[in-house]
């Protein structure tokens, strides 16, 4: 991403988006493209997975037919019940300048968070995180494209 002007994502030889890499990182066109740019890759939850009051808190409201993206460097510890997604810690991974936590929702969806600073609870212990709403993406659940109000 740090040499190009432009970047071509393709998958099966189909384009599947065409931008600069910050387009692309930002405003990722469906779950592909999402997944391929960016590391860790982008976090995906079905309303299932979220938070109780999450709908509250994202600013917009999600349905069955959704998918939520949110990449790992966006999610932080919730403050008070702005929670997003809830999960259960199962692994740090020390990497000097960040930690990659590892948790799980309680539906079983796995999902990380880039922390500068590790938590200290220990594994198995539930942990909140927030978002800002403009940092949330909404994909259709059917065709992973991109929600058009994103």
């Amino acid at each position: 991403m740090t040499l190009a002007d432009k970047i071509v994502v393709l998958r099966d030889g189909r384009i599947e988006q065409v931008g600069s890499p910050i387009d692309l990182y930002e405003r990722p066109q469906n779950t592909f493209v999402a997944q391929f740019i960016g590391s860790p890759k982008m976090n995906f939850f079905d309303t299932g997975e979220l938070a109780p009051a999450a709908t509250e808190f994202m600013g917009r409201s999600v349905g069955d037919s959704q998918i939520v993206g949110i990449r790992p460097e966006h999610l932080v510890r919730a403050r008070g019940e702005n929670a997003v997604v809830q999960g259960k810690l199962e692994l740090v991974e020390q990497l000097g300048e960040y930690a990659l936590v590892h948790l799980i929702t309680s539906k079983g969806a796995d999902f990380i968070v880039k922390m500068e600073h590790p938590p200290m609870e220990a594994k198995g212990e539930g942990l909140a995180f927030e978002a800002a709403p403009d940092r949330i993406h909404y994909f259709a659940a059917q065709t992973g494209l991109r929600s058009p109000a994103n």
